[in-house]
Formats: C-alpha cells, structure tokens, sequence
C-alpha cells in the first residue's frame, strides 16, 4: 500500500519514490511555478549515482498543481542534489553499479534493428517496500546557500502533496519476454462482466482496438510509443542516462535544450515520466490533483557538475502534452 505520512518523513535522499514530501540531501526549499508563482509539488524522487563519479546523487521533480499550467514545460521543475560520498574509497565506487544504480547509457529507443537485446531500466508502483539504505547523517554537509529558484512564503505543511508511494526498479523485458499478466487481468474482468470471449472473437476485439487507435492517431512515432509501454504495462518511469527519450509524438520543431548553466556541458536525456503514472496516482490519490501530460522527459549536466559550496542545480524539463489533448503532427 501507499506510505503514511510518517513513514515518508523516516525516508532519506536515497529513497525512490513517487510523491509525498522531498527527502532533502541539503537544507533546501520549493521551487515555484515560473508561470504562476505559486509554490510546486513533489511528483518524483529518483536517487541515481552514476559509476564514473564518486557523488550520491539525487534528483527531485515537481510540478505545478494549478490546471492552467498543466502541459507547459515551465510549470515543471527538476533539482539535482550531490554529496560526496566519503565512505568509500576509489575501489569501492563502482560497487552500487550492480544494486540501485539505474546508469544505462549508449542505448537507443529507436533502433529498429536490434531492440531486443538490451534491457533498460524502468519503474513501477509497488506496494513492497525495498531493502533500506543506510548512511552516516554526519557525512552530510548541510547548505546554506540556497539556489535562486527556491523560496518559502509558506509552511511545508501548507503545501498540498501526492500519496508517497516506493518506485520499484527492474530492467524491461525484451519484447519476447515481456509479460501478458495485465492484458489478461482486463481480459478476466472483462469476461466476468460479459461473459466468456472465444478465441475468434478475442482476435477481432483486439483488432478492431488497434485499428482504432491506428486510425486516430494515424502516426508510427505514438504506435511504437505504445508498443514500447507493452512490454511491461506497469512501467511509469525509464530510465536511460545518456539515452534516447521515448517520444509520444513528431515534434514541431526540434526540441533546444540548453547547456549547463554551471559548467556549459551539454546536457543529455536522463529519465521520463510516462502517462500510465497518471492513471497510478489516480488509484492512489482519489481527492487530489494529477496533472495531465504526454511525458516529462528530463535532461541533466553531462559533465555532472558539482561545487563544494553544495547549492543545488535546476535541471532542463522538456515535455510532451498527450497528442488527444494538443494538435500535435503525428
């Protein structure tokens, strides 16, 4: 089940997570929407070190709650938070590349040719709780200064937030080994509700389901987008440093993504939020506000860039609205 408030609030920065409140590495505060000034809220919280660097690395996503600002890549927010971690020596780095460490560069989505032999990491809502991660607070260098997007007109307490729920981090199946457990759980209700379907029949709904979505979207880039999710229907997260995002849609034009604002590194694609963590958060959040969107891709200082003066940096957001929702070109 979805986390208490409390069992939230016990969570550190290596915590994966949807919603609830940012486990802060540092000392820090909400970002505000640049659009309607208000203050945002938590959607996701990924920690993800990479091998090459000897950094804990956390990044924290947030969103705007007002619906006026909902698909606007503006209203998004992502902070990327680093400590050095001097626990360990230099042998000893690359050992969390086997544990929690969701690094899977030089990979493409778009390749047609030889998509099934390699895994990407993704994400799904769980309701077990993983192995907790431990760490000396005392390592910690708490911040004083604080990045110039953050601020604090209102109490933490104020600030309306998800049902925390733990992420849960495997590699997708290739498409020969994805599983078939969810389409047969519709399938079941479906037959409970209508009655048995014969083989023949079962075949044409399918059909027919495609064809309906072919014929609306009338696009390859969103039939392989949905493809691509098929392969595990419970993913709301990829993860893919230095990879290629999944696109929902043809881009009007090409996407800018600004270098780093510190150090002027490129910045590369990171991690997405998918749609399906839309119908998620509404299992779990009944009463509150979910936003609507395409998918959140997010991108991040290649260098991965750090000062010792630990003040947080605001990361690049690009975001896809749902094609049913905008008049995209398909």
């Amino acid at each position: 089940a979805a986390m208490t408030l409390s069992e939230d609030l016990q969570c550190d920065w290596m915590t994966n997570k949807i919603g609830g409140r940012p486990n802060w590495m540092h000392n820090s505060k909400y970002p505000y929407c640049k659009l309607c000034n208000k203050t945002l809220a938590l959607i996701s919280q990924i920690y993800c070190p990479l091998t090459t660097s000897p950094y804990h690395r956390t990044l924290y996503l947030f969103f705007c709650l007002d619906k006026e600002c909902w698909n606007k890549s503006d209203s998004w927010s992502i902070i990327r938070s680093q400590v050095l971690d001097v626990e360990q020596d230099t042998e000893k780095e690359t050992v969390i590349e086997n544990s929690i460490n969701w690094n899977c560069s030089g990979y493409d989505d778009w390749s047609d040719g030889n998509e099934d032999q390699y895994e990407e990491n993704v994400a799904n809502v769980n309701t077990t709780s993983p192995k907790d991660n431990t760490i000396d607070i005392e390592t910690v260098i708490e911040s004083t200064n604080q990045v110039s997007i953050h601020r604090q007109d209102t109490t933490i307490a104020d600030i309306p937030f998800i049902t925390p729920v733990r992420l849960v981090v495997f590699s997708e199946p290739s498409d020969n080994q994805k599983s078939f457990q969810h389409e047969q759980k519709l399938l079941q209700a479906y037959e409970q509700q209508y009655g048995t379907i014969s083989a023949q029949s079962n075949n044409e709904l399918m059909a027919e389901s495609y064809e309906k979505v072919s014929a609306k979207h009338g696009n390859r880039t969103f039939e392989k987008f949905l493809k691509r999710l098929q392969r595990c229907p419970e993913q709301v997260l990829r993860y893919n440093q230095s990879g290629s995002p999944l696109l929902i849609a043809v881009n009007k034009t090409d996407p800018i993504i600004p270098d780093c604002s510190r150090c002027g590194s490129k910045r590369v694609f990171e991690f997405q939020l998918l749609p399906t963590l839309i119908y998620k958060l509404k299992e779990f959040n009944s009463s509150s506000i979910i936003p609507e969107f395409g998918t959140v891709m997010v991108y991040t200082c290649n260098n991965n860039c750090w000062s010792d003066d630990n003040q947080l940096l605001e990361e690049f957001i690009y975001l896809q609205c749902d094609p049913q929702e905008e008049n995209l070109p398909y």
